[in-house]
C-alpha cells in the first residue's frame, strides 16, 4: 500500500499509546486476587464493561477455545498490549 505524507500540514506529535493492564483476577468463585498474568499472553481480550467496579474495566482474556479464559479487573487504556 503506499503511504501518502502530506507537507502542507504541519507535523503533529504521536500519541504514545497506553497498553492494557490487569490488576486484580476473578476466580470462578468471584474471589479477586493480584493478577500474576500479563494481557500480552493472551490472544483476545474483550472489554465488558468499563468502570465496572468504580475505577476498574471488566475484561476477558482467553487463548482459543473461548471456554478457557479468565476474568480480570484493571484498565483497558488505549487497548494495545
Amino acid at each position: 500500500m503506499t503511504k501518502i505524507i502530506d507537507l502542507t500540514k504541519e507535523a503533529k506529535e504521536e500519541k504514545v499509546l497506553k497498553p492494557i493492564e490487569f490488576a486484580r483476577y476473578i476466580n470462578i468463585n468471584g474471589d479477586q486476587t493480584t493478577a500474576q498474568t500479563a494481557p500480552s499472553r493472551f490472544e483476545f481480550i474483550e472489554l465488558i464493561c468499563r468502570k465496572y467496579e468504580n475505577e476498574y474495566d471488566l475484561m476477558f482474556a482467553y487463548n482459543l477455545p473461548r471456554n478457557s479464559g479468565s476474568l480480570y479487573l484493571g484498565y483497558i487504556n488505549d487497548g494495545i498490549v
